[in-house]
């Protein structure tokens, strides 16, 4: 049987998110997953959180076309056109991740009422510099953080 893609979204798509999800649509379409795409958690907004027979993965979309800069702690750097640095508008991508992936953990938790283990372990969390990281940027290599 041919694998199909499931797409369930919680709240309108447009620009760099609606290209984003088809690329993954795409992406996907050989081995079979569900996409669930802007939805909340916890009164925290979710980009997408993709499930296959062999991962499930939450992935925060960043659309930054310019080089950034930054650490897992702190705040982040972005270099316009201009060379000017500024800093980056929203918290630490990083630690807003890993924020998201605590509040999808209490939401699981809360819909199996289940005291057992935190789910969190059960997936991982990335996040997606989307059309791609520019080649200047320095921000930090995946890591075990959120696994």
């Amino acid at each position: 049987m041919k694998p199909t893609v499931d797409v369930l979204i919680g709240s309108p798509l447009s620009g760099h998110e609606a290209r984003f999800l088809r690329k993954l649509y795409a992406d996907l379409e050989p081995v079979g997953a569900t996409i669930l795409a802007n939805f909340y958690a916890r009164q925290r907004q979710i980009d997408f959180f993709v499930i296959t027979d062999f991962h499930a993965a939450l992935l925060e979309l960043k659309g930054l076309p310019h080089p950034v800069f930054g650490h897992q702690n702190g705040p982040w750097i972005i270099e316009e056109p201009s060379g000017k640095r500024v800093p980056y508008p929203g918290p630490n991508p990083w630690h807003q991740t890993l924020q998201q992936k605590y509040a999808l953990n209490d939401e699981m938790r809360a819909y199996a009422r289940a005291p057992r283990r935190p789910f969190f372990r059960e997936f991982n969390a990335y996040v997606c510099i989307d059309p791609e990281i520019h080649p200047r940027s320095r921000v930090p290599r995946p890591d075990q953080r959120f696994r």
